[in-house]
């Protein structure tokens, strides 16, 4: 059975996050590195391998790295998995700056310089080159500027910064070991065997919490050739991710009329449809439906014995609590694959510090800002080990 060291300080107060590749780009909702840091070495040994399946960023990935494990994320944002894949990739200086001078011919460098150029847009603050700021959390807004930005200077400058991040990221990681983007969705992950990973680390969209796509939208339409999509492909998506509030009253009616069959699920949503918020009730439903069939993939991906790590937060909708790390837990264990199960460990709870956790201070309909998460943990069992 899987044991927890509780003398570990979750919170993670006062931890630095800007190291190695981890500030190369900005990105709303990012987890601080020492979470997944923390699951890789309590769960794991070296050459292990871990699996992320809603890697953003890339935070699991890189961090996997760093300390020696083999790692694999999916991502349905095409923007994410190419940050994600060009920070966890080890590219040496005099690699890249020769490639650079012979016009970026090598893929990883190419990517690498896309990525450059999508940080000087997707960026905090007034320095966007865009004519908008808070992109980094998605909720972007119309800013004109005094005069033409020197596109070029903030490149090269970006260059410049981004180049060591890459040197400081091969100083210290492992190089033995690979780190890769494997799907583009948590749902179907055919590119992983059965009972192959070690530790399935993520942290799941919450319930309408983040529109990844709002912020993204800006370096994806510039960068629309080399992510192979187009814009109207693009926005095209938002139906198909975690979390998403794209969809039709008919299909939110279709799904509350078939409950899940967990009672702490179906309770809420048979409350939000009771005081007549329907589509609420329906994104909800959906939310923990895609959440099932992502859960489901978890299992049989992950090694018997193993932990399963999901770190997700409680929400408030319309004024009524939603427990979603108990709600998860309880999906777990009502989950099948094959001979084998979840058994739910414990959830832990940690507060957030808002500085370095970029989510939603209120969110209207959806309740005040989010103060705490849990890391809800799992354990892959075979049905016969379920006490009575």
């Amino acid at each position: 059975m899987i044991v927890i060291d509780h003398s570990t300080d979750l919170n993670f107060a006062g931890a630095k996050g800007n190291y190695a590749s981890h500030p190369m780009h900005s990105y709303a909702a990012k987890f601080p590195p020492q979470l997944p840091r923390w699951a890789i070495e309590e769960f794991t040994q070296k050459g292990d391998k871990v699996f992320d399946p809603f890697v953003g960023s890339g935070t699991t990935l890189v961090e996997a790295r760093i300390l020696g494990r083999n790692s694999y994320g999916t991502e349905i944002d095409p923007l994410s998995r190419l940050i994600a894949q060009v920070k966890c990739t080890l590219v040496e200086e005099l690699t890249l700056l020769l490639h650079v001078i012979s016009q970026a011919r090598h893929p990883a460098i190419r990517d690498f310089l896309y990525i450059v150029f999508s940080s000087i847009i997707y960026t905090k603050g007034k320095g966007s080159m865009a004519n908008v700021m808070d992109l980094a959390h998605s909720r972007p807004h119309r800013v004109m500027k005094d005069a033409p930005p020197d596109v070029e200077k903030a490149f090269l400058a970006r260059l410049k910064r981004l180049r060591k991040m890459m040197e400081e990221l091969w100083a210290q990681s492992e190089h033995q070991v690979e780190a890769k983007i494997v799907g583009n969705d948590a749902r179907h992950v055919p590119a992983l065997k059965t009972n192959s990973m070690d530790l399935v680390f993520n942290s799941p969209p919450y319930v309408n919490a983040i529109d990844y796509q709002r912020g993204h939208k800006f370096s994806v339409f510039w960068l629309a050739g080399a992510l192979h999509t187009t814009p109207e492909e693009y926005l095209g998506l938002s139906k198909d991710y975690v979390g998403s509030d794209r969809l039709s009253k008919a299909e939110c009616l279709q799904r509350i009329s078939n409950p899940l069959g967990v009672q702490t699920i179906d309770a809420f949503v048979r409350q939000l449809a009771s005081q007549n918020h329907l589509k609420l009730a329906g994104i909800v439903q959906a939310y923990f439906e895609n959440m099932r069939l992502c859960m489901l993939e978890m299992l049989r991906v992950v090694k018997p014995g193993r932990p399963v790590i999901i770190v997700v937060g409680p929400s408030n909708i319309k004024g009524a609590f939603i427990d979603t790390p108990q709600a998860l837990g309880e999906l777990a264990e009502h989950l099948r694959f094959g001979s084998s199960t979840f058994r739910c460990i414990q959830i832990l709870e940690r507060k957030l510090d808002r500085d370095k956790r970029q989510l939603p201070i209120t969110r209207g309909i959806f309740g005040d800002g989010m103060k705490v998460e849990h890391a809800v943990v799992l354990e892959k069992i075979n049905r016969g080990e379920i006490s009575l």
